[in-house]
């Protein structure tokens, strides 16, 4: 039994297993990222369009005009609605994207889809082998210890 292979097995299993992580952590592309926020913006706009238009009639209606907008914008979403009611969903869309810079390049919808197949399949294919190697040094009087997050369906061959 070669201690490398198993060696080798496990640090290809380990780079797929980050990798995996750093894709479903960014579920969305740098490209993608543009589009999401104006149209996050624009819902912004809109909820502001009816709470101003809420509040003017409130005010029509006789209602003291710092009362009512003091409850009309107010809660955990006042300030983004104010900014966004103000300056206009282009400019604080245009604000935020200037930072797009940051965001990294990741993979767009059908580009993840696919590689977390293909290193779904990869990962199979290699826990299979370390697997195999296990139960081979434990045959041989040399048990190797499994890894601690080694699937379970894999140990009992339920994927082979």
């Amino acid at each position: 039994m070669k201690p490398e292979s198993i060696k080798s097995l496990r640090a290809s299993i380990v780079t797929l297993q980050a990798e995996r992580i750093a894709i479903e952590r960014q579920p969305l592309s740098a490209a993608e990222v543009g589009p999401a926020v104006a149209e996050s913006v624009e819902q912004i706009e809109a909820v502001f369009n009816v709470r101003a238009g809420l509040a003017l009639r409130r005010i029509a209606g006789g209602q003291s005009p710092v009362t009512v907008l003091r409850e009309v914008f107010n809660g955990p979403d006042a300030l983004a609605v104010t900014l966004v009611g103000v300056l206009g969903a282009a400019p604080v869309a245009d604000a935020l994207l200037r930072q797009i810079g940051t965001v990294p390049k990741g993979l767009d919808a059908a580009a993840r889809t696919a590689r977390l197949a293909e290193i779904g399949a990869e990962l199979d294919r290699l826990e299979i082998a370390e697997e195999r190697l296990v139960e081979a040094s434990e045959a041989a009087g040399a048990p190797i210890q499994r890894r601690d997050d080694c699937r379970p369906e894999v140990v009992l061959g339920v994927i082979a």
